[in-house]
Formats: structure tokens, sequence, C-alpha cells
């Protein structure tokens, strides 16, 4: 009878132990679970941001560094475009006297055998033109400058 009570109680608590194992065992797993997804998702959320800001110190970068070549050309060309303006406004400062009197008064224009208008090599400005008629000096000749060249 001893036996039988201690093999059915052996029994029941190797039972017991067993589903208090399984239990336990359940829960772990659920808890670990839990744990490792809201790991999962607290690196998610870490990750992202820090992809984030990484991204935006990049464009901020990149942007820095484009607006600043931007600002050097801007700046150059309003360099350029005062010195262009002080020389437009030399030239219109100076628009009466151009061309009230000849530079080289005895610039004389020669008209070569074929066609060619030019005046002496000796100056130091050679101008030349083409024609097919005469060199009057009115809008309705048909010449083509050809060639200026300016020795210094």
């Amino acid at each position: 009878m001893f036996k039988l009570a201690h093999s059915r109680l052996g029994a029941l608590v190797a039972v017991w132990v067993s589903i208090i194992l399984s239990l336990a065992m359940l829960s772990f797993a659920f808890i670990s679970t839990r744990l490792i997804d809201e790991f999962g998702k607290t690196a998610t959320a870490l990750n992202e941001a820090n992809i984030q800001d990484q991204t935006e110190r990049l464009l901020l970068r990149c942007t820095y560094t484009q607006a600043e070549r931007y600002s050097a050309v801007f700046q150059k060309a309003a360099g350029l475009s005062a010195i262009i303006a002080a020389q437009a406004a030399s030239v219109f400062d100076h628009m009466a006297s151009y061309g009230s009197a000849n530079i080289n008064p005895d610039e004389r224009l020669k008209r070569h055998a074929n066609g060619v208008y030019s005046n002496a090599a000796s100056e130091n400005l050679n101008w030349f033109a083409f024609s097919g008629g005469r060199f009057s000096g009115r809008s309705g000749m048909k010449s083509m400058p050809c060639r200026i060249s300016i020795r210094s």
C-alpha cells in the first residue's frame, strides 16, 4: 500500500512539476518575446532618428557648400558688372567726342585690284573690307569686314 501511495504521489508530483515547469517556460518565452519585440522597436526608432539626423546634416553641408559656390559666382559677376558699368559710363560720358574728329587725318583707304579696301599697313589698326562696288560709306553698300588686327 505504501508503494502504491508512494508511486501515485510521485506521479502526481511529477505531473505538477512538469506543469509548473511548462508554465514557467511558456511565461519566460512570452516575456522574452515581448522584450525582444520592444528592444527591436526601440532600436528601430533610434536608427531612424540617427539616419534622419545624419541625412539632415549631409543635406545641410551640401546646401552650404552649394550656397558658397553660388555666392562666389555672384560676387564675381557683381565685380565684373561693376567694371563693365564703369566702362559703359565712361563711353557714355565721352559719347559726344566720338567720331567728331579723325584720329589720324592722314588715313586713307586704298582700293586694291581684288575689291578689297584697306588702310596703310603701317597703321596701328588695320582695317579690311570686301565690296563689289565702290566704297561710298552709304548704308546701302554691301561690305563685310574681313579682318581687323591691332598692333601694340
